[in-house]
C-alpha cells in the first residue's frame, strides 16, 4: 500500500503542525484542508453521540485518522484504495500519532511556531518500522498464546510475551526452515505454515518467502479456530508492512 501524504493537525484550533506530502491531492492549501478536517470531525462528534470519523474512502485514496483527545491532536494518513486498507491505515496513522507525542512530549501543541515539529519528517520511517511490535500484540489478545518471535529477512527481530530460550528457538528453526525448503523444492512449491507439538505448547510458524517467518508459541489448549482467525489478519498486516 502506497501512503501519499501525511497530516498532524492540532485537533482545538486546527493548525497543521506537520506535513509530509509524497504526492499532491490537493489544490488548495495544506493549512486549509487541515481546517476542513478538523471541522468534519467536530461535527462527527456531534451528530453521532461523540463518535469520530476513522476512516474515509474515495475514488483511489483513502484516509485514515488517529485521534489523541488528551493532546487535542489528530494524524490523517492518505494512502492508496486496497484490500485491508482501513485496518493498514489505522495501524499506520497510530503508530505515526503514538511516535509524534513521544518525541515531541515537551513541546506545546498550541504553539504558533510549527517549526520545531519539522524534524518528524526523519522520524517516519524509523516510526513507520517499528509498527510490528503493535501488529504482534493482536495475538496476546488470544487466550493461550504465552508469545511470539518476528524475523524480518533484514534480520531485525521483534518479539512480544515470553519466549523460553529465544535464542535456541531461533537456531532451531533456522536448520527446521532449510530443511523444510529442501523438501518443497522437491514439488517446485513454498512453505505457508509449520505446526509442531510439545507436550506443553503448541508451535505455529507462519512463513512468508523472502519477507519474514512469524512463530508464535502456544498453549494445548488454545482455540486453534480463534487463533487463526487472528493470526492470518496478523500476517496480512505484516506482508502489507514490509511491502511498503
Amino acid at each position: 500500500m502506497t501512503i501519499h501524504n501525511v497530516l498532524i493537525i492540532n485537533s482545538f484550533s486546527g493548525k497543521l503542525l506537520f506535513h509530509k506530502e509524497w504526492k499532491k491531492l490537493f489544490d488548495q492549501s495544506l493549512n486549509m484542508f487541515a481546517g476542513v478536517l478538523v471541522t468534519m470531525q467536530k461535527t462527527s462528534q456531534a451528530a453521532i453521540n461523540g463518535l469520530v470519523t476513522s476512516y474515509l474512502e474515495f475514488d483511489g485514496v483513502a484516509v485514515s485518522f488517529s485521534i489523541d483527545d488528551n493532546k487535542k491532536l489528530i494524524t490523517a494518513v492518505f494512502h492508496e484504495v486496497e484490500e485491508g486498507s482501513e485496518e493498514f491505515g489505522q495501524l499506520i496513522s497510530q503508530q505515526l500519532l503514538s511516535t509524534f507525542i513521544s518525541e515531541y512530549k515537551d513541546q506545546d501543541f498550541n504553539s504558533l511556531n510549527t517549526n520545531v515539529f519539522d524534524s518528524f519528517n526523519n522520524k517516519l520511517l524509523e516510526s513507520i518500522s517499528n509498527s510490528p511490535n503493535n501488529i504482534l500484540k493482536r495475538l496476546k489478545t488470544v487466550r493461550g498464546v504465552k508469545g511470539a518471535v518476528l524475523l524480518l529477512d533484514n534480520e531485525k527481530e521483534f518479539t512480544i510475551g515470553a519466549i523460553p530460550d529465544q535464542v535456541g528457538l531461533v537456531a532451531n528453526f533456522a536448520t527446521l526452515k532449510n530443511a523444510a525448503y529442501d523438501l518443497m523444492e522437491l514439488r517446485n512449491d513454498n512453505i505457508q505454515q509449520i505446526t509442531l507439538n510439545f507436550n506443553k505448547y503448541h508451535v505455529f510458524i507462519h512463513q512468508r518467502v523472502e519477507e519474514f517467518s512469524l512463530i508464535a508459541i502456544c498453549r494445548q489448549s488454545i482455540n486453534q479456530d480463534e487463533y487463526f482467525k487472528v493470526a492470518d489478519t496478523v500476517v496480512f498486516l505484516l506482508q502489507r508492512l514490509v511491502e511498503l
